[in-house]
This record gives structure tokens, sequence and C-alpha cells, in this order.
């Protein structure tokens, strides 16, 4: 992964904006030793969780992707029996409009 934690500052959003503001001046003020280890665990263990998260996605979307890819080419190949047959009883295959985006891989 990264050599840096990905998971390093919160984000500020509106909503946060003036409770970042208040954690920020409430840093100013220094903790007691005890305060700052259970801070420094409870970061800890945030950022592990994160990161086991996001692994955890990553392998949810590799198994969605190989399992997208075998559903493509399967109905590749029943399309191509479909035309096949038409071919074979002389009547013109029906378009499909789904037929265009059929190769490209969706998006995820």
């Amino acid at each position: 992964m990264e050599d840096q934690p990905r998971y390093r500052r919160l984000r500020r959003t509106p909503e946060l904006g003036r409770r970042s503001a208040v954690m920020e001046s409430s840093r100013k003020m220094p903790l007691s030793e005890e305060a700052d280890r259970t801070y420094r665990r409870t970061l800890e263990v945030a950022q592990r969780q994160l990161e086991e998260i996001d692994e955890q996605i990553e392998r949810e979307l590799a198994m969605v992707r190989e399992r997208l890819a075998d559903l493509q080419e399967k109905r590749r190949a029943a399309l191509q029996m479909y035309d096949a047959a038409c071919t074979m009883l002389g009547i013109e295959s029906e378009p499909r409009s789904d037929e265009e985006g059929s190769d490209a891989e969706p998006p995820i």
C-alpha cells in the first residue's frame, strides 16, 4: 500500500466546520499522557478498520468484475447461437438496442 497512512486528517465539510474549529482550538491545550495514549490507540484502531474495509471493498469489487466478465461472455455466446439459429431458419435476427454496448465493460 502507501507509505503514509491513508486516513490522516478529518475532512472539513460544512456540517463539521464548527466541530473542526472547536477541535482545533481544543488541540492547543495539552492532553494528559493517559488521554494522549487513549486518543492515539483510538486513531490506530480506526485507521486499521478503515484499511481493512478498503481492502474488503477491493476484494468484493474484484469478484463482481469477474462475475460480470463471465456473464458478458455467456451473453455473447447466447447471441451467437441466436444469430446462427436465425440464419439457419432464414429469418432476420431482431435488432437489440443493448447490442451496441454489449462488448463494453460497465463502469465500476
